[in-house]
């Protein structure tokens, strides 16, 4: 059987359905099976990303790499392509724009240029090399990054980011593939929620494949840092939450047509599957406990953030409706409620001694760094030191009397204002918000309900991981980076999914 059109309201129990034709499996699927395993490669690759501690070791970065290059030729040697939705490609045309002038800033970075260019484009680049290379006074030619061979590195990872995402946005198109990729995303969240629970009980913690170290009394999943498992969960649990909003039929209530209430859309619960639905219901509620867990102050925060901001949105949807606004909220209130008693419940005690205990945010910590890469943009504004060089160049600046070598910013946006530049870091960041903005837009639109369930998980996953990016330095983890870009162009092919002008 085809696959049925998604953009619809709710059927009676009673309809009949209308019997068609059963197509080969070469018709319903344009190339045979290569779109298959793209996407089961695809689902290879977010298992594995954060098996080795977030994939931060050298050899998990080249596994990365060459998952994507494999993935990327794979879709350029399939035949047929799949025809991409023309809105969506009508959507994508500015953050393209965005994204290829945010390229060519680092590759001009890696460029041999003229030094009397260099001295114009970045003057704390021309002073920097002239005190610290000797070479610099010798040659004719220079180039802007402060440490070429870091720029190039990190410029493979990133890009092994941006194929991954053009991957899911040229080849994945049907919600069944879409409905994998959601699902394999959140068994990975529940693997690192309850692996994280069991170790943090165990004679002998682990990471999986590594001794566990550091962070003993928290919850840290196969990552080294507690922060970066609470970043990987924030992002995890607002597709699973949006998973059971979508299999329930919660958005079918707005449309009168649909004629349903609560009193019908609750049973749904176990209409389609009681299983699954209680699997699902039981993996948010272990991630919600893991991110508390953590101890991560952030983590915490947003974890509660994620259920207003589901609460917020779904009112709004509601908003035309004053009688259905009332009663979803009353039931996304009670649904906040009880993760919050549970949270609470769990790691009360754990929650108070984390936040009474010492400050590295607003005592001489995290505020003293944000000041020292404040004076690193200001050195070097158009362009940056070069991506990839921060550790390299961030000890020059150091003032705090930090006593750790600080490898990366804690907060995502100076750490790429710094290495790219303002303008650089500007386009990157715009191409995510427009493209987030137009996506918004077409989920307003939308009729389906698990269209709109699934695609409104994706939304809130990226505001709340885009808001810890204030205060940590998840999006310079591979995994967690990885994760961003798949959801990022995920959410963008599910609110656009067979969306007609």
């Amino acid at each position: 059987m085809p696959e049925p059109r998604r953009d619809i309201t709710f059927r009676p129990k009673d309809a009949a359905e209308p019997v068609l034709p059963a197509p080969s499996r070469t018709a319903a699927m344009p190339g045979g099976k290569w779109g298959d395993y793209i996407v089961y490669g695809l689902i290879a690759l977010i298992a594995f990303s954060p098996l080795p501690l977030g994939s931060v070791t050298d050899w998990a970065v080249l596994a990365i790499e060459l998952a994507a290059i494999g993935l990327a030729a794979l879709w350029v040697f399939r035949s047929p392509k799949p025809v991409v939705n023309p809105l969506l490609l009508k959507a994508l045309k500015w953050p393209r724009l965005f994204f290829i002038g945010f390229w060519a800033v680092v590759l001009v970075q890696v460029l041999p240029l003229p030094k009397f260019l260099i001295r114009i484009v970045s003057p704390g680049t021309h002073a920097f090399l002239t005190s610290y290379s000797p070479e610099y006074g010798q040659s004719a030619f220079a180039r802007l990054s402060l440490a070429p061979g870091q720029t190039v590195r990190q410029a493979l990872l990133w890009l092994a980011y941006f194929l991954a995402a053009a991957v899911i946005i040229r080849n994945v198109h049907r919600f069944a593939q879409i409905q994998k990729l959601v699902t394999a995303i959140v068994i990975v969240g529940v693997f690192e929620a309850l692996f994280g629970l069991y170790a943090l009980t165990s004679g002998s913690p682990s990471l999986l494949f590594f001794p566990k170290t550091i962070h003993l009394d928290s919850v840290t999943g196969t990552f080294v840092n507690r922060n970066h498992l609470a970043g990987y969960l924030e992002m995890v649990l607002p597709l699973a939450i949006g998973l059971v909003l979508s299999r329930i039929g919660v958005f079918a209530l707005r449309d009168p047509s649909a004629r349903r209430n609560w009193r019908q859309v609750l049973p749904e619960l176990g209409g389609r599957s009681l299983a699954v639905n209680l699997i699902l219901g039981a993996g948010i509620l272990v991630m919600a406990a893991a991110l508390v867990k953590s101890q991560s102050r952030s983590g915490i925060f947003l974890l509660f953030f994620i259920f207003l901001l589901f609460a917020e949105i779904i009112v709004f949807h509601f908003s035309e409706v004053k009688e259905r606004q009332r009663l979803s909220r009353n039931f996304i209130n009670i649904a906040f409620l009880a993760i919050l008693g549970f949270s609470l419940y769990i790691g009360l005690g754990t929650i108070l001694n984390r936040f009474a205990g010492d400050d590295t945010l607003f005592q001489g910590g995290r505020t003293a760094f944000w000041g020292n890469v404040t004076s690193m943009i200001r050195d070097f504004p158009l362009v940056g030191t070069g991506l990839g060089t921060f550790a390299s160049v961030y000890p020059l600046y150091e003032k705090s009397g930090f006593e750790m070598r600080l490898v990366h910013a804690h907060n995502d946006y100076l750490e790429v204002f710094s290495e790219t530049g303002l303008i650089a870091g500007a386009l990157l960041i715009a191409g995510i918000i427009f493209l987030m903005v137009k996506v918004f837009a077409a989920w307003r639109t939308r009729r389906s309900t698990e269209i709109k369930g699934l695609a409104l998980g994706g939304f809130v996953s990226l505001i709340v991981i885009l808001c810890h990016s204030l205060t940590d330095f998840n999006m310079f983890i591979p995994s967690n980076a990885l994760l961003f870009a798949v959801i990022l162009a995920l959410t963008a092919v599910t609110a656009f999914h067979k969306k007609s002008a």
